[in-house]
């Protein structure tokens, strides 16, 4: 039996791609899917994949003991697991369950951009203290993010070219694109996609939050582009187009361009633009400010240097 451990729409499709990938049976495979959020958009993706599986459990609520109760009774009527596939390597949630689990092959998956992005908590883990690792001793945790990539035997990323936390790596194709399977791009016919962030994550300091937003609708609304939020976006800015497509941003491209539009993608050096990056028919602008963290200026960098085009929103 597969198991399957997912926590965004991202991971679920990326799932599901392996599960192709690999002609691995439905009736093989489990599904557990954490939501931090339980937002419409999560269990429109949960719902949607969820028929995939044999069986499927969906979560959301906060971790206490009698949470960690839960994974310890459905670790156990699961029984044998053959193959772990996760993706959250650092995820706490993750490193309990896994550990009350009985697998014999552990495999993972990207995050995005997370797994390429050296100041990413994937590289730059935060010290915990004394006390708090021997509580999770006692409860019996036995999985960290450093024993997870030591213990990887198979790493699928869709970033194949960058390096990653494993150097066990297998592709996989996000996309289902071809260039023989979009129609012939009309010259004339051109959409401008703006994919939103959450901003008081990417911004060096919370006084920069409002400012950014506001510039960021003045864009969105100088380029007429359709903006489309982010899956954990709350804040609804008032921009001309705002789509309320539940797809991933990839899905809807590639629909623009069956329709023979020349796609112009915009955003914040996000996971969406590095799988779009030198697709023929789009283009991303990868956006750069005084305003963002190191950590995504220094992706804006690396996407630039894979082919990506600078946008300046100061």
């Amino acid at each position: 039996m597969n198991l399957f451990i997912c926590f965004t729409p991202l991971q679920l499709t990326l799932a599901k791609k392996i599960i192709e990938q690999n002609s691995i049976s439905k009736n093989e495979c489990y599904l557990f899917y954490y939501s931090y959020h339980d937002n419409l958009k999560e269990k429109h993706h949960f719902h949607r994949y969820s028929s995939d599986f044999d069986r499927s459990f969906y979560f959301n609520e906060r971790m206490s003991l009698l949470f960690l109760a839960k994974l310890y009774v459905l670790a156990k009527k699961l029984k044998k697991i053959d193959v772990l596939y996760l993706s959250s390597v650092d995820n706490g949630i993750v490193h309990f369950f896994m550990s009350y689990l009985n697998f014999d092959i552990l495999n993972t998956f990207d995050d995005g951009t997370a797994n390429i992005s050296k100041d990413s908590v994937f590289y730059i883990q935060p010290k915990k203290s004394f006390i708090k690792n021997i509580l999770h001793i006692l409860l019996g945790k036995r999985f960290d993010l450093k024993s997870i990539c030591k213990k990887t035997s198979q790493h699928y990323t869709i970033y194949p070219e960058f390096e990653n936390i494993t150097n066990k790596i297998t592709p996989l194709n996000l996309l289902n694109y071809t260039a023989n399977n979009i129609n012939e791009l009309d010259s004339k016919k051109s959409i401008n996609c703006f994919l939103g962030s959450i901003y008081h994550e990417i911004v060096t300091n919370s006084i920069h939050v409002n400012f950014l937003e506001y510039r960021v609708v003045e864009t969105v609304n100088s380029l007429d582009a359709i903006y489309f939020p982010h899956p954990r976006e709350t804040v609804g800015l008032n921009v001309g187009h705002f789509s309320s497509d539940k797809r991933i941003a990839e899905e809807i491209v590639v629909d623009y361009l069956q329709q023979g539009y020349h796609v112009n993608v915009y955003g914040f050096s996000s996971s969406a633009q590095f799988n779009l990056l030198n697709i023929p028919g789009v283009t991303c602008y990868v956006i750069d400010s005084i305003m963002l963290k190191d950590a995504f200026r220094k992706l804006h960098c690396l996407a630039v240097n894979k082919g990506a085009c600078a946008f300046y929103i100061d």
